[in-house]
């Protein structure tokens, strides 16, 4: 035949490979099982082995669990993360303030930290450029006291066993979402964790987290299925209704899970009896009231900012909880306070994009959400300031 080799090996034929023994396939099929299972398992314990360990350390200080590895440096996920020698994300902070210097203190969690975007970009930084863009009279330094984790009750203790040695100017005090954890019963939290589950394969592996990242940075040439499909609806259900009673807030809750395609279950079941766990919102008060006599007695001026989470900005979620409730403490202690909400619903509708981060985080927003709220923080401080009284600040130099 043209194009044959006389004398060469010929191409297998499908009734050959057929009459391949039984028991030879299947130890064909066992051996490639084994060798990609090995392949998986290897890769695992690489990526696991070469993950970054979390800047974290047990704390010297009572009523603190942890604090940051003072003077690291860190890269994770093309991030770098470092701290000073106080154990602070950011530059280094001498404990003896210029007399020139104009100190912003911000507490925080790892919003605060910024622990998904560069350090340029957080809010710290950013408040920091619009302070020294916006006066000649000397330098502001904006000082990230943000640990990942922390509560209300760990920024006052970390306020007055450690930061309050800096001798702030004014004070930041950031209230996330999940700040009254230390005051829900053991047995609600339990509930809400069981409600959560334990993590699946998919969700503790390094090697699906790798290839879920990688897809994520590239365009989707396919709609996102909703996981909401088949599962809870918060319009009709009756937990839901119990939180959030206001109809058209419910009907953008519905359409946020189905448009991001997250787990209905979980946040209906989960996040929201948590976040409205107004009985725990309402025992902040007493960290708070030590932050008022912080402001009013020691004289040193500052705010309260609250940050959102993801589903609060959407344009027709309106239910107010717990933002009011936290707003009512702040101003029955004469405490000033700033909802971070309306601002950042406002930049996404600008934007035309969601401003938090991609990877199904609802609490951590990008350099965009930060600058908007970076840029509200200072407005509102520039007012306060004008009403506080003077010989309380410290005049800069």
């Amino acid at each position: 035949m043209i194009g044959q080799p006389a004398n060469g090996p010929s191409t297998p034929h499908v009734d050959d490979l057929k009459r391949v023994p039984p028991r030879t396939r299947i130890l064909a099929g066992i051996l490639v099982t084994t060798v990609i299972i090995a392949l998986f398992a290897m890769a695992e314990w690489y990526l696991q082995w070469s993950e970054p360990a979390p800047l974290i350390q047990p704390s010297s200080i009572p009523g603190l669990p942890y604090e940051l590895v003072p003077n690291a440096r860190q890269r994770i996920a093309g991030i770098e993360y470092r701290t000073n020698s106080l154990g602070f994300r950011g530059e280094e902070v001498p404990l003896t303030k210029p007399k020139a210097e104009y100190r912003v203190l911000v507490l925080g969690d790892s919003i605060v930290y910024g622990a998904t975007v560069r350090e340029e970009d957080g809010l710290t930084a950013q408040l920091q450029r619009l302070w020294n863009q916006n006066r000649s009279d000397g330098r502001v330094r904006v000082v990230n006291a943000g640990v990942t984790s922390y509560n209300v009750e760990h920024y006052l203790t970390l306020f007055m066993k450690k930061t309050q040695q800096l001798d702030p100017d004014y004070l930041v005090i950031g209230i996330f979402m999940n700040d009254h954890e230390a005051y829900i019963p053991q047995e609600r939290m339990q509930l809400w964790k069981s409600v959560e589950g334990s993590p699946q394969l998919w969700q503790r592996s390094y090697v699906i987290k790798a290839l879920r990242s990688r897809l994520r940075s590239l365009p989707m040439p396919f709609p996102r299925v909703s996981s909401r499909e088949g599962g809870l609806d918060p319009i009709h259900d009756p937990v839901s209704q119990q939180y959030i009673p206001d109809r058209p807030s419910l009907e953008a809750l519905s359409a946020f899970i189905g448009r991001k395609g997250y787990s209905s279950t979980e946040i209906i079941r989960g996040y929201v009896p948590f976040l409205y766990e107004m009985s725990a919102w309402n025992r902040i008060r007493e960290p708070l009231s030590s932050f008022a006599w912080i402001i009013h007695e020691r004289r040193i001026p500052g705010m309260v900012v609250i940050f959102p989470l993801e589903f609060q900005i959407e344009p027709d979620f309106r239910y107010p909880e717990p933002q009011r409730t936290i707003i009512a403490l702040c101003q029955s202690l004469g405490l000033p306070v700033m909802d971070a909400t309306p601002v950042l619903r406002e930049v996404q509708q600008q934007v035309g994009h969601s401003i938090y981060e991609r990877s199904g985080d609802l609490a951590h927003f990008n350099a965009e959400g930060h600058l908007a709220v970076a840029q509200a923080i200072f407005q509102f401080q520039e007012s306060a300031l004008q009403n506080f009284p003077k010989e309380s600040t410290q005049t800069i130099q």
